[in-house]
């Protein structure tokens, strides 16, 4: 699935059950994302948003952070990278356990993909 995908997704969500057929948004990193170009795509459906951890302006050097990212992908469903994200997040301690099994859960490539799509965001 891709960034288009999610918002697309979360509109039509929006559309077939909020009430009056908008909602005010939150997302956090990828959701930030996500929340930014559903209120940019469909300001009709979004009221407001409130996202945090989105970077809006280009990526420096966006060739370098692909080959990274392609680079770092089978390291990131370790346990050390994993607490490191989960800290930098503010994932309470009792909750570790299930961020890190549902990164886990991602496909494999999805870490690639995401992050090309936002690299060009």
């Amino acid at each position: 699935m891709s960034l288009d995908d999610a918002v697309a997704a979360v509109a039509e969500l929006i559309g077939d059950r909020s009430s009056g057929g908008r909602a005010h948004v939150v997302g956090l990193s990828l959701g930030g994302y996500v929340a930014t170009d559903l209120a940019a795509r469909h300001p009709g459906l979004v009221p407001s948003a409130l996202v945090s951890g989105v970077n809006v302006l280009p990526f420096p050097r966006p060739g370098l952070m692909r080959v990274a990212g392609r680079l770092m992908s089978p390291f990131m469903t370790t346990t050390p990278l994993l607490r490191a994200n989960a800290r930098a997040l503010g994932v309470p301690t009792e909750d570790f356990d299930g961020y890190a099994a549902a990164a886990r859960a991602m496909a494999p490539g999805t870490f690639t993909r995401v992050g090309a799509d936002l690299v060009d965001y």
